[in-house]
């Protein structure tokens, strides 16, 4: 005979294996249905797709990364983008969606950084307080008719 504690953890793991399949399946019906509509707007076949959630999905249309999402008002498209210097794919912070091949075209040619490498970029463009020390005290110098050559 089980014990109620043995009893108690079995109903969870049911429940939460049937919470993960629900949740799955949801999962395949959005990325289906984003698909379908991909497809129908934009006349083109996606070649691979991949279910994030239950409103999210990835699709690849050749070497092009597309973001489904579901916002509640409808599915709206986002193009991943990949970044100029370590080339790896994100969408933005507030990316601009795509109802048109223009849009997608846009996406494509406008050069983009992820914020990793923008705060990497900013990190080494910034002086160090002692930089900022000498840059002042050499502003100074010239202002006053010192020659801050030997600074």
């Amino acid at each position: 005979m089980r014990s109620f504690r043995e009893k108690c953890i079995s109903a969870y793991e049911k429940a939460e294996k049937e919470r993960k399949e629900a949740a799955q399946k949801r999962a395949d019906e959005f990325r289906e249905a984003a698909v379908r509509e991909f497809e129908k707007r934009f006349s083109v076949s996606v070649t691979k797709s991949k279910a994030v959630s239950d409103y999210q999905a990835e699709l690849v249309i050749q070497d092009v990364n597309i973001v489904a999402r579901n916002e509640g008002t409808g599915i709206r498209f986002f193009t991943l983008r990949k970044c100029n210097s370590c080339d790896t794919y994100f969408l933005p912070r507030y990316p601009n969606s795509c109802e048109t091949l223009e849009d997608i075209g846009r996406d494509l040619t406008i050069p983009v950084t992820c914020g990793h490498c923008r705060s990497v970029m900013n990190y080494l463009n910034t002086k160090s307080p002692g930089e900022q020390v000498i840059e002042k005290l050499r502003e100074i110098l010239d202002i006053v008719g010192y020659s801050a050559e030997g600074v």
